[in-house]
C-alpha cells in the first residue's frame, strides 16, 4: 500500500481559463488533507528511507509530519484544512487544485569532527511538491483533465554534530531537517509552496531530467573511490531536478518516477476505478515539452600537493547537458560544464579519504548544478565561463535555451 501526502484544494485565486477547453473554476477556499507518505511502497519505507523513518518514530510517526504540513496549509488558505481522510472525492467534485507531496530520497554522509569524539553529519532530504488542476472524468464522456500548474522537486540539507557512533544524535540531526531547521522540509513547503496562489491560465510548459549516463571512465573513478552505491543516477538525476527548480525557479516534473500520484492518489476517489490513466499521462515522455538528458562525463580526484600536516586533493566533475524541443524536434542546447576545486585533508584524516570523498562530491555536484541554473536563468554571461560555457557560441546557446525554459516557470 502507498501513502501519500495529498491536499486536494480548491483557491480563490484560482480562475478556469478553458472557454473552448471544457474547465469550470473551482470554487472554495478550503484544503482537503489526504496524508503523507513516499515515493516508494510501504514496505520499502525503512529500507529507502531509514533516517527519515526513524527520525518520524522518534516524535510519534508519520502522522505528526502530517500534520506540519497541514498546519502550514491553514496558515495560507483562510477556509482552515479537513483533516477526515475518509472523505473521498466523488464524481460530484468540482474541478480543484491537487497538492501532492512526496519524499524522494535521503542521503547522509558522516565525516570526522577534530578530536575523534564527535562526527560532522550531512543530511540531505529531496521531495517533491506538485500542484495539479484536476477536473474528473464526467458520465458525459469525458477523459477528464489533468494539468501541472506547478512542480517544485527541492532539496533541504543541514550539516550537525553527532556523538560517533551515537544513533540518536544521528536521528535527532534528521528531526531538525523535517521540522525544526530554518530551511527544515515544513519551512521550505511552507514558503515555496503552500503560501503561492495558483491559477489555472499561463499553463507552464512541462521540463523534466529524463535520462543520466555515467561515461564507462567516470563511472570507473567512481567505483575505483567506493561511491558507485552514493553517486548513481539517481543521486545526479535529483540534484539536477532540485536546481532547476530552486535555482532556476521552473516548474520541473519528478525525475525518478514517482508512485504517488499514480497508486495513492487514484485512491482517494470513490467511483473511478480508471481515474489512473489520468495520472498515468505524466509518465508519457511524448507530453513533455522539453527534456535533459545529462551525461556525466568525467570526474577527478588527485593529490594537488601537500605540507607537513595536510593533503590537498583536487576534486572536480564534468557533464553534458543535453536539452531537446520534443515537439519541435531538435535539440537546443549540447554543452559541458565543469567545476574543480581543491579541499585540504588533514593527514591524521587520512584513513577516512572516501568520507571526504563523499562530502565533497556531492557539494561539488550540487555547487555545479545550482551555479549552472542560477546563471542561465540569470543570464550570467560572467558565471557561464567560469563553468566552461566560454565561445560566443555556447553563451548564444544558453541564451536562446533560457528564453525557452521561460516558458516553464509558472
Amino acid at each position: 500500500m502507498m501513502l501519500s501526502v495529498a491536499l486536494y484544494a480548491a483557491t480563490t485565486g484560482h480562475s478556469a481559463r478553458a472557454q473552448g477547453a471544457g474547465l469550470r473554476p473551482a470554487r472554495s477556499d478550503q484544503v482537503m488533507w489526504g496524508g503523507m507518505g513516499f515515493s516508494v511502497p510501504h514496505a520499502e519505507i525503512s529500507r529507502a528511507f531509514p533516517m527519515v523513518a526513524s527520525a518520524l518514530a522518534a516524535v510519534g510517526g508519520q502522522g505528526t509530519l502530517a500534520m506540519a504540513f497541514a498546519e502550514r496549509l491553514s496558515r495560507a488558505y483562510v477556509a482552515g484544512v479537513t483533516e477526515d481522510p475518509r472523505n473521498l472525492l466523488s464524481s460530484r467534485s468540482d474541478p480543484a487544485l491537487l497538492f501532492s507531496l512526496s519524499i524522494d530520497f535521503e542521503q547522509m554522509i558522516l565525516v570526522p569532527g577534530e578530536g575523534g569524539s564527535n562526527e560532522f553529519q550531512l543530511s540531505f532530504v529531496y521531495a517533491l511538491a506538485q500542484v495539479l488542476y484536476l477536473d474528473l472524468p464526467r458520465q458525459s464522456g469525458s477523459d477528464g483533465d489533468l494539468r501541472v500548474l506547478y512542480s517544485f522537486p527541492f532539496r533541504v540539507q543541514s550539516g550537525d554534530t553527532a556523538r560517533v557512533g551515537n544513533a540518536a544524535d544521528r536521528s535527532n540531526n534528521f528531526k531538525r531537517l523535517l521540522f525544526d531547521a530554518d530551511n527544515s522540509l515544513v519551512n521550505v513547503f511552507g514558503t515555496k509552496v503552500a503560501a503561492r496562489r495558483f491559477r489555472e491560465a499561463g499553463l507552464p510548459k512541462r521540463l523534466k531530467v529524463m535520462s543520466v549516463t555515467l561515461t564507462p571512465e567516470a563511472g570507473a573513478v567512481i567505483r575505483d573511490l567506493g561511491l558507485a552505491q552514493a553517486l548513481g543516477s539517481l543521486f545526479f538525476g535529483q540534484a539536477l531536478t532540485a536546481s532547476l527548480a530552486e535555482r532556476g525557479e521552473l516548474s520541473v516534473l519528478p525525475f525518478a518516477r514517482n508512485d504517488v500520484l499514480l497508486r495513492a492518489l487514484a485512491s482517494r476517489f470513490d467511483q473511478f476505478p480508471d481515474i489512473g490513466r489520468v495520472f498515468e499521462r505524466l509518465d508519457d515522455p511524448a507530453e513533455n515539452h522539453y527534456v535533459v538528458d545529462l551525461t556525466v562525463h568525467r570526474v577527478l580526484r588527485r593529490s594537488n600537493g601537500s605540507n607537513v600536516s595536510n593533503v590537498v586533493y583536487a576534486r572536480g566533475l564534468s557533464v553534458f547537458v543535453k536539452v531537446t524541443d520534443v515537439h519541435g524536434g531538435r535539440v537546443v542546447f549540447d554543452k559541458k560544464i565543469l567545476l574543480i576545486e581543491n579541499h585540504e585533508l588533514p593527514k591524521a584524516m587520512f584513513d577516512r579519504l572516501k568520507d571526504y570523498d563523499l562530502r565533497y562530491f556531492v557539494q561539488i555536484t550540487i555547487k555545479l548544478f545550482d551555479q549552472f541554473c542560477g546563471a542561465l536563468m540569470n543570464d550570467n554571461a560572467v558565471a557561464l565561463r567560469a563553468l566552461g560555457l566560454e565561445t560566443a557560441l555556447d553563451l548564444a546557446d544558453a541564451k536562446a535555451l533560457r528564453q525557452l525554459l521561460l516558458a516553464c516557470r509558472y
